[in-house]
Parts: C-alpha cells; structure tokens; sequence
C-alpha cells in the first residue's frame, strides 16, 4: 500500500514537474521570439541606415570622379605650361608661386586617383586588361616623372632599367598607377638630399621591379600593417606631405590581379625596398 501510495504522488509530481517545465519552456520561446523580432527590426533599420551611407558615399566620389576631376586635370595642364614658360620664370616670385600650385595639383590628382581606385575595389568594379604591356617604358615614364616632384625635396631618382624583354601580361594603367605609388611613397618618405633607386630586371621568366629609399625603414609593427588599407607605419612624410593610407593597399590588389607578388625588404634606419614580380610574357598563346 505504502509503494502503490508513494508511487502515485511521485507520478503526481511528476507530471506537475513537467507541466510547469512546458509552460516555463513556452514562455521562454515566447520572450525569444519578441526579442527577436525586435533585434531582426534593428537590425533591418540599421541595415538601411548602412545602405544609405553606402549609397551618399558612391554619389561623394562620383563628385569627385566627375565635378573634381576634370577642372584639376586643367589646373594641372595649365600650372605645367607655365612653369615652362620662360617669361612666367622670369616674373619675380611667379615662377616659385606657379611650381607650388603644380605641386598641390599633383598632390590633390593623386589623392583623387587612389580615392576611386580604392572605391572600384571595394564595390567589385575594378576591371583590369589583360595584354602585352613593355614594363620598361612605363618605368621610365614614372621615374621621368616622379624626378621633377623629387627634386623640389632635394632627392635625386636613379634608374638602371633592363631594355631587353621586359614585357608582360597586365594593364599599362594599373602597372603605371603600381609604379606611381611606390615611387610617390619612396619620395615622401625619402629626407632632403637622399636617392630613390628604381631598377628592373629581366631574367628567369620573370620581370621585377624594385624601389629602394633611403628613409628611415619598417619597424616589426610597421611590417604587420603593411598593405593594409588606411594603414598608419610609423614614418612620418619627411615635406609635410599628406597620406590617405590607400597607396600601399591598391598595390598590393592591382599586382595581384595581374597574377603578379609583391613584397617589402626593410630594416629600422635601413632604408626600404619594394619589390614588383610578374612573369614575362612570352607571346606564347
């Protein structure tokens, strides 16, 4: 009697265990869902939020790509014919006033570029040729003309530029804005009296182009960020020159999408080279 007895108050408290426990479990899913429902909402406002911004960021650089672009290629053109012009030379002060607007244009296209370039990467847009490009002559023609911006620093750019068989498979306008970045960066962070070395060579199916600086190198740190976007290193720009933190970053995405590498060799107060390496084009199909 005292087993059947305790038998069917444990059944009892049983099923009141399991009756409470179900309306506990009911009443969990319950709150869960209204959370839920709450944070799906906040997460579709913010969702929109965050596809406005995208959307008034693509209209700011298409300002700049269209409304900015167009009259600075003009005041860069112009600031060029007068600096060349002997009898503007000649004009007390003027000649100095009109090399120091062609230096903030070239500064400000600069910026422009690697702005839009950075927004075509992000939203996939970045469309890259793939065609046989002579990598010599597009050195030569940045080296040419990052000389006239170095020398405003006192620094000198040396080239020793391999003529035979230097071509590749890529885009001319993508490895032009490579080179432009590295030597850009190379003078900015060059002191006043210093040589930036551009050499490229050709040999073992490869073309490769190196960079070196006198600057003050890469720290360990330095070497972890590197090629990040926005990366700050801990070298300062040696004329007070800006950095948008961009250069190294659409490099290091345009070489590799031309199938090339890149990388950094560089010690504390030794200075830093970059280095450039596709394969050679052959012209075999």
């Amino acid at each position: 009697v005292f087993n059947d007895t305790s038998d069917a108050h444990f059944k009892k408290l049983q099923a009141v265990h399991e009756a409470e426990a179900a309306k506990r479990d009911a009443e969990l899913y319950r709150v869960r869902t209204v959370e839920l429902d709450a944070l799906n909402a906040q997460l579709q406002r913010a969702n929109q939020r965050l596809e406005e911004v995208i959307r008034e960021k693509k209209d700011l650089l298409h300002i700049v790509a269209h409304d900015l672009r167009n009259p600075l290629t003009a005041l860069l053109l112009t600031a060029s014919v007068l600096e060349e012009d002997e009898r503007i030379a000649a004009l007390p002060d003027v000649g100095g006033q009109v090399g120091t607007v062609l230096r903030a244009a070239s500064r400000m296209e600069l910026i422009t570029s690697r702005l839009l370039s950075s927004e075509m990467i992000e939203s996939d847009e970045l469309k890259l040729a793939s065609e046989p490009v002579e990598f010599a002559a597009i050195a030569r023609e940045a080296a040419a003309q990052h000389a006239a911006a170095a020398a405003q620093k006192n620094i000198a750019v040396t080239t020793a530029i391999d003529e035979l068989d230097t071509r590749v498979c890529g885009d001319a306008g993508a490895l032009r804005q490579v080179l432009d970045n590295l030597l850009s960066n190379a003078v900015k962070y060059s002191p006043q009296g210093s040589t930036v070395h551009m050499t490229v060579t050709a040999g073992s199916g490869v073309v490769r182009c190196s960079v070196r600086d006198e600057g003050p190198g890469l720290t360990e740190e330095d070497r972890r960020k590197l090629f990040r976007k926005f990366a700050r290193l801990s070298a300062k720009p040696t004329g007070g020159e800006t950095s948008t933190g961009l250069g190294l970053s659409i490099v290091k995405t345009f070489v590799e999408r031309m199938g090339g590498r890149v990388w950094c060799d560089s010690a504390p107060g030794a200075g830093a080279v970059f280095n450039v390496e596709f394969a050679r084009d052959t012209g075999r199909t």
